[in-house]
């Protein structure tokens, strides 16, 4: 008889295991229409599920509109200036960064051994209310200048919501397992439930995870700052003394041997139309002198 009634309580440990099982699967169905409901059940306020609206964790009257309506959206940037000096540019960065509440996440250096070649890379993380504010300061850089800047933003409210939707339904299953695990009277009735908290607690801890992620990228706009040198005639502005008048030569030089070269060219073409118009002209001339001598009177006496 005892060895029935074991049986018989493992049996209503599995369906009961099942049922949560189930309704783990439609929860996220479920959850729409739970959360349009004007009063939480008793269950829900015996593990702190909040109402209607709220945040987990939460109790008493629903949060104002605006908490509900808050939107998480990501921004980011890329910009690439020109400056004269890049490490006093990587410092005014990093300056502007820190003054605006943030901070410098990474950085590198290129070329470091060549400063005429040398690139410096940072990636900046801003208030997302200093993010517009962060991007105007870099545009107005002491002595650089803008050569690129793109920037785009994303919103992920559609998809916050949902983890929270998801996170607090796990969170009510939890409870139902941990109140099947104080019920449980063998081991085996005691793994079986704990297996199955143990993955419902893996399940809420990632979703936090990814939580936890998505309001440190809406909190925080991310801008990836490369800093390039500026070519050496342009950071000197074209005024090094003497150097415009060496180019001066230089270009004159080029043009006189550029036009010699087509005056050679010239003479050798006419050097050439010469000779052939000469060998032709020369048989001419000399085929008239002698018929001239043949007919002049006397020529055959003399």
């Amino acid at each position: 008889m005892e060895r029935n009634w074991q049986w018989t309580r493992l049996a209503a440990i599995g369906v009961a295991v099942g049922v949560l099982l189930a309704g783990i699967a439609c929860g996220d169905d479920d959850m729409g229409d739970d959360d349009n409901d004007s009063g939480a059940s008793s269950a829900d306020q015996a593990v702190g599920v909040p109402a209607a609206g709220g945040v987990p964790g939460e109790s008493g009257p629903n949060p104002p509109a605006s908490n509900i309506l808050d939107r998480k959206i990501i921004f980011s940037a890329q910009m690439t200036l020109s400056v004269e000096n890049i490490s006093n540019a990587f410092s005014d960065v990093t300056r502007l960064a820190t003054g605006a509440g943030g901070y410098v996440e990474g950085s590198s250096f290129t070329n470091a051994d060549d400063p005429q070649a040398r690139t410096a890379l940072l990636t900046l993380r801003v208030p997302a209310d200093r993010y517009q504010d962060t991007l105007a300061g870099l545009r107005s850089l002491t002595g650089g200048s803008v050569k690129s800047e793109s920037s785009k933003s994303s919103e992920v409210t559609e998809e916050y919501t949902d983890l929270q939707s998801r996170q607090r339904n796990l969170e009510r299953t939890e409870q139902q397992y941990l109140a099947l695990l104080g019920q449980a009277a063998t081991i085996t009735d005691i793994l079986i439930v704990q297996d199955r908290l143990d993955g419902v607690r893996g399940q809420i801890e990632q979703i936090q995870g990814r939580l936890n992620a998505l309001d440190d990228l809406a909190d925080l706009a991310t801008i990836d700052v490369t800093l390039t040198p500026v070519p050496p005639l342009a950071a000197n502005g074209g005024s090094d003394g003497p150097k415009p008048v060496i180019d001066a030569f230089v270009d004159a030089w080029a043009w006189f041997t550029e036009a010699s070269g087509y005056v050679l060219v010239g003479v050798a073409v006419v050097a050439v139309a010469a000779i052939f118009l000469a060998l032709p002209a020369g048989i001419v001339l000399a085929v008239m002198l002698v018929v001239r001598r043949v007919r002049a009177p006397g020529t055959l006496s003399t």
